[in-house]
């Protein structure tokens, strides 16, 4: 949590495959093929990210970077006074709840969708992944990350002490100006 996200100035609407999921998470209407549950898994698929059985583990870079993260959120939110008055006031927490509530609707649904497929026969992802789907998955993630490492120039390998060549870039920030808000 971000000290815009505590007086609720960050607020991000919830998807809305994740509302429907929330109004009724086992409701089947148009869904009749495998193609139907298939596009259903996969726009929960978007707006929750990757499934528990085709979840990765992250890497040690990402974790360092999102301990890092955390930890700078946590030490900003703390220099923040009254932070749960605050964040029950500006609707921060009735915001997270909905959120919370939401994500696991579309958890539920997912996994409901799943079931369903995988007892019509469907293939992934109208079902649980296979031991092949996972290793295919599991391929094509490692194909695209060496695809990114060889687009930013960094070698897969590095010998100690070699060199190593460091690229700047600077981009403009620019933010939008709301003429509506002063």
């Amino acid at each position: 949590m971000s000290p815009l996200s505590d007086i609720n100035l960050h607020r991000k609407d919830v998807p809305t495959v994740l509302e429907a999921a929330l109004a009724d998470p086992y409701d089947l209407t148009g869904l009749k093929t495998c193609t139907g549950f298939a596009t259903a898994i996969m726009s929960l698929d978007a707006a929750l990210g990757d499934d528990i059985d085709v979840a990765r583990a992250k890497t040690d870079d990402e974790k360092m970077g999102n301990s890092a993260g955390a930890i700078a959120k946590s030490v900003i939110g703390s220099f923040i006074p009254f932070r749960g008055i605050i964040r029950e006031l500006s609707g921060a927490n009735a915001q997270q709840k909905a959120w919370e509530r939401a994500l696991y609707a579309g958890s539920v649904r997912r996994a409901f969708l799943k079931g369903i497929g995988e007892s019509k026969g469907c293939a992934y992802p109208a079902r649980s992944a296979t031991p092949q789907v996972m290793a295919m998955l599991d391929a094509q993630r490692d194909a695209a990350l060496a695809a990114k490492k060889a687009r930013k120039g960094k070698p897969a390998e590095r010998t100690a002490g070699a060199p190593v060549e460091v690229a700047f870039e600077s981009t403009p920030v620019v933010q939008p100006v709301n003429a509506t808000r002063r």
